[in-house]
């Protein structure tokens, strides 16, 4: 599939990673990132490894590929999100890109991992009787009798129908989703790992891009290394080092067992600056803060300063090692429109808003 998907102007930023990189994407309330997570999601799948080698140098910046990377296979996708669920972005992807994301599953070209649906859903008792009373109290009304009538029906059939025809097995369910059942980082980590294991394997070697779609969350939840006392519960969600390193040395982890990696973080002012003196704005300045320190690109997602604009839907602010050379401290900003359809159109500042369309 052609990637004329990918406005030209943002081509050589969303263009898939070189082997360990780190790509930041931040965002803020009303300008999400979503749709620049389904650009790398669905341009590395889609990517015609061919083209890969010299994409790089023909679009003079960006992501510099090693041309032995071919030889590694291809690449394969592994999405974690905690904000939004498979159904969101499968729709992406066929809306943006018609790509059916259900079809790479088997192929091993896509895995995604739900860390948000049953994250803190606790497991059924199965101890417990269905019709056990919940409450111990006698109750002043009287209870009906659960006696059931049986209504007259026709008389049986003399002939004994098969019963497999009538009660047909039900097909086992295979699942392509992968679900977190606890904040707990050792569990977060053991998963994601297990998932990369399976992707990639020694008969089918794959170049594992890994997208982690709002790691933050777990900062709120209080996810720590290891299941803190009652006596310091406290102590670790305010201690910036105790709740911000482990997340962070998880996600360093992760990146040493996959070729690239893009994690998307909340960038909200209060949140960013932690100046408020909560511990939540606290932790999340230091994880953003260190985050963008070793990140090799980071593209930082905001409304328009100077308000509402029909036509236009924000501005990515690209900063980093594709940004080198650039005027201005290695910064440039770009404008960028999403319109309905999943389009996304991207231009100058003056520039025109055709799709893809720069200056």
């Amino acid at each position: 599939m052609s990637t004329s998907r990918i406005p030209p102007i943002l081509e050589q930023y969303t263009r898939a990673p070189s082997a360990g990189e780190l790509v930041l994407l931040t965002n803020v309330l009303g300008a999400g990132t979503n749709w620049l997570i389904s650009q790398f999601l669905c341009g590395a799948l889609a990517e015609d490894p061919r083209r890969r080698a010299g994409g790089a140098a023909a679009l003079g910046g960006g992501h510099e590929t090693d041309a032995g990377e071919e030889e590694k296979g291809e690449t394969a996708v592994l999405l974690v999100s905690w904000m939004r669920d498979l159904e969101f972005w499968t729709a992406e992807g066929r809306k943006a890109w018609g790509l059916d994301l259900a079809r790479l599953t088997p192929r091993k070209r896509f895995t995604f991992i739900d860390g948000l649906t049953e994250l803190f859903v606790s497991p059924a008792t199965p101890s417990q009787h269905p019709n056990s009373n919940p409450n111990p109290h006698p109750s002043p009304l009287p209870i009906r009798s659960t006696r059931t009538i049986t209504p007259r029906g026709p008389p049986p059939s003399t002939s004994s129908p098969n019963p497999i025809a009538r009660n047909p097995p039900t097909p086992p369910t295979t699942s392509a989703t992968t679900k977190l059942t606890s904040p707990s980082l050792q569990h977060i980590e053991s998963t994601i790992l297990h998932a990369i294991s399976a992707l990639s394997t020694t008969a089918s070697p794959k170049r594992i891009l890994l997208i982690l779609d709002h790691p933050d969350l777990l900062l709120a939840t209080g996810a720590s290394s290891a299941a803190p006392s009652s006596q310091s519960t406290q102590h670790s969600i305010s201690d910036t080092s105790t709740a911000v390193e482990p997340l962070r040395a998880m996600i360093h982890t992760l990146r040493q067992h996959v070729h690239a990696t893009v994690v998307s973080l909340a960038a909200d002012a209060p949140l960013a600056n932690g100046g408020g003196g909560m511990p939540l704005e606290t932790n999340h300045a230091a994880l953003l803060a260190g985050m963008a320190h070793v990140a090799d690109l980071v593209l930082s997602v905001r409304l328009l300063d100077t308000g509402f604009a029909r036509d236009v839907s924000g501005v990515v602010r690209v900063s980093g090692a594709a940004g080198e050379g650039e005027e201005g401290g290695a910064v440039r900003e770009v404008l960028y429109y999403v319109g309905k359809d999943g389009v996304v159109k991207a231009f100058e500042r003056g520039g025109a808003g055709g799709v893809g369309e720069g200056s």
